[in-house]
């Protein structure tokens, strides 16, 4: 009826746009603030977000074009902007715990990421007042472009042992 349909230029989170774009179609929506529940997440091993080379041309394209579907709705739902905002924190930070991952932390790409227009928009956009004094400071020192104390961070907590 409101020709919301899996897009097929979505390799990746195709499954959350349709949400998305289902929701904002919706004449009748329910918000839930999420920050208040307790959130169960199911780590698959095998999905296609779990093994995806986040650096790969394939997945970044994908994430632009959720963001491209997204920027659509801006003017007409104010909250969408800076939904998008913090959404491309969290690309951002599963990025860098992907370098962490490969011990690849010191790289170019580490770099190029923090300085991204998209990922300090999306830092900014975060809700500190429900994070926890970790999580404030980590996001923090990613606001500051602290490479040394990011890179150290990550290789503690994700790097390979």
């Amino acid at each position: 009826k409101n020709s919301v349909a899996f897009n097929d230029k979505v390799r990746y989170n195709e499954d959350g746009l349709f949400n998305i774009e289902y929701v904002l179609k919706s004449k009748c929506n329910v918000y839930i603030d999420y920050s208040k529940c307790i959130y169960f997440y199911r780590t698959n091993l095998e999905s296609a977000t779990t093994v995806a080379d986040l650096f790969s041309d394939r997945y970044v394209q994908s994430m632009t074009n959720i963001e491209n579907v997204l920027s659509k709705y801006i003017s007409e739902f104010q909250h969408v902007e800076k939904q998008i905002r913090r959404r491309a924190a969290t690309i951002s930070l599963s990025r860098l715990i992907s370098l962490a991952q490969k011990n690849a932390l010191n790289t170019k790409k580490t770099k190029e990421l923090l300085r991204d227009k998209s990922t300090k928009e999306g830092f900014k956009a975060l809700d500190y007042s429900s994070m926890d004094r970790d999580k404030k400071a980590f996001c923090l020192v990613v606001k500051m472009k602290n490479f040394w104390i990011i890179t150290k961070v990550l290789q503690m907590r994700f790097g390979k042992k």
